[in-house]
């Protein structure tokens, strides 16, 4: 039988209840990993660590762990260097298996996810013993229930617990990376439903979650903003790191002198808008065909790129709807209170991290 979760996927791996020490969210990417550890003060939730161990090529690829020895080590360098004991563990969004599916309204959850259970093969590709998979509620029709789900294959769970377990790290729960970031982004009890486009080094992550809280659909683009550093480098003739700052800096707004820089990474960012738009485009066809699918209200930009000045302009122009860039602060600390260790622009690339370890702060 499937293994079943209570709640969405992240409680496979419920915490005791006697455990209260601080937690970290660990993000694990073909580029590294990410940890931020939070804890709870007086003003609220506030970051008491967080940090960055990148890898070399090949570590982890596709979402596969290729290099435990390597993750392994550097695991146990945040334990050490960190005092992180405890942590929330992000499962890749490649690995996973968005479903919708309907079963007959009951408010047990238990019989819910069992009549689930009972459909899981004609929703996913995988053997039902060889499932794990967790499902929320999207909205109740005379005596059908509606339902959205994720699944992922047992050995991936596996592979992935084993990772953690084997740096003496404990885990409190691990959940999909699709679950983590609308928590990181959206103010508690937020229930828009967005595209959240997560704009990192090497790759881009899009997700569409629907009231708030549950992921309908992602992809993994093998498009990222190091494009982008190249594209200024081979325009300015520089190292990468001064045109990674030269990037930051001039981003892609027209300003004075400015019209070669911008055409020439203009040229490069069109590939990134057209694929942006293309699913923005599909799902707003959906939702006019689909009672069960709502309409993208809003975009909102993370990870590492997700900062850029003008990108939101730039998209806004193509899709039509708000597009604003996140904040992963908006469910810690008031900065009136607490002004947080990381800077904003670099906080944009803790996002999963940083939802994970807010599964202990936030009842969502």
């Amino acid at each position: 039988m499937a293994q079943e979760a209570s709640g969405t996927f992240r409680a496979l791996f419920p915490p005791p209840r006697f455990l209260k020490m601080p937690t970290a969210g660990i993000d694990m990417s073909t580029s590294g990993v990410k940890f931020v550890v939070l804890n709870r003060s007086v003003a609220g939730v506030i970051i008491e660590s967080f940090g960055t161990y990148r890898f070399k090529k090949g570590v982890i690829v596709d979402g596969d762990l290729v290099e435990r020895s390597v993750i392994q080590s550097v695991l146990q360098k945040i334990k050490k260097s960190h005092g992180v004991h405890f942590a929330s563990v992000a499962l890749p969004e490649q690995k996973s298996y968005l479903f919708q599916t309907q079963v007959p309204y009951t408010k047990d959850d238990n019989i819910i996810r069992a009549s689930v259970a009972g459909k899981i093969t004609e929703k996913v590709p995988l053997p039902i013993h060889e499932a794990a998979f967790d499902t929320g509620r999207l909205f109740r029709e005379k005596n059908i229930q509606h339902v959205a789900g994720v699944a992922y294959a047992r050995r991936v769970v596996a592979e992935y617990t084993d990772a953690v377990s084997a740096s003496d790290i404990i885990t409190r729960s691990m959940e999909s990376e699709m679950h983590a970031l609308p928590r990181a982004l959206l103010p508690t009890g937020e229930s828009v439903t967005c595209m959240i486009v997560d704009y990192g080094k090497t790759t881009t992550k899009i997700m569409i979650i629907q009231n708030g809280k549950h992921p309908l659909f992602s992809t993994t683009l093998d498009i990222g903003g190091h494009a982008l550093t190249v594209a200024v480098q081979k325009f300015y003739g520089v190292t990468e790191e001064e045109a990674d700052v030269i990037k930051r800096e001039k981003g892609i707004l027209l300003e004075e002198g400015n019209v070669g820089y911008l055409s020439s990474v203009l040229t490069t960012l069109s590939g990134f808008r057209d694929e942006v738009s293309k699913r923005f485009e599909y799902w707003q066809d959906r939702a006019r065909k689909e009672k069960s699918v709502k309409p993208i209200e809003m975009i909102i930009l993370a990870g590492g790129n997700g900062s850029l000045r003008g990108l939101p302009e730039y998209l806004m122009a193509s899709v039509g709807v708000p597009v604003r860039t996140g904040n992963p602060f908006v469910n810690l600390a008031p900065f009136n209170e607490v002004v947080p260790p990381i800077e904003y622009e670099q906080s944009l690339s803790y996002s999963v991290a940083m939802g994970l370890a807010l599964r202990e702060y936030i009842n969502d």
